[in-house]
């Protein structure tokens, strides 16, 4: 059939990511994928409205929220994970281990970056924060199911990497409500 294209499972990756989340076994918690990070600058959602997110989340629900991204991403991630009331991270461990741990979440949250990519790859509905710098779609998560929230500026398509004249505008127009809603709107609904 023409389903997604299976990543394929490798089993030591697979391993390791069963260790990660062993603490977690048991607990209905609803596992939160966050991609916060962004190679280009002009493709970064601030830090503190994916704060904002998932500490609002956080308090109503039992999701437990995983940051995902690399090394340099620590900093910034323990100033999240430190206003919440849990989360981990995982900024250490390569990009098959991530696709192992991605494979055991229920939704992903993220920029435009290749990790949402690979989340959409393993089968993740993806709740991505696009910034105007492509033309629609370009860059979309592979499949259905996403939603994907982009504006529409005047300045669109603009390819930069760093966008100083207009700071930001088009993702700054997306809304810690709007992405709230959207995430609340893919989480499977809490159990009674």
């Amino acid at each position: 059939g023409m389903g997604n294209p299976a990543l394929p499972r490798r089993s030591d990756a697979a391993e390791k990511a069963d260790a990660i989340l062993r603490d977690l076994e048991g607990g209905d918690w609803c596992l939160l994928a966050v991609g916060a990070s962004a190679n280009m600058p002009v493709n970064r959602w601030p830090l503190e409205r994916y704060a904002s997110v998932i500490g609002r989340l956080a308090a109503e629900r039992p999701v437990f929220p995983i940051l995902f991204g690399s090394p340099s991403e620590v900093p910034g991630y323990q100033k999240i994970l430190s206003g919440l009331p849990r989360g981990m991270m995982i900024c250490e461990h390569g990009i098959e281990v991530a696709a192992e741990v991605l494979r055991k979440c229920h939704l992903y949250l993220g920029n435009d970056t290749g990790l949402t990519h690979l989340a959409a790859a393993v089968g993740l509905k993806c709740v991505a924060v696009v910034s105007a710098r492509n033309p629609p779609e370009a860059w979309y998560p592979y499949g259905a199911g996403h939603i994907v929230l982009r504006t529409s500026p005047a300045c669109e398509g603009c390819l930069l990497t760093e966008c100083v004249e207009f700071g930001m505008k088009c993702l700054m127009d997306i809304s810690t409500d709007q992405v709230l809603a959207s995430v609340e709107s893919l989480l499977p609904a809490p159990r009674s």
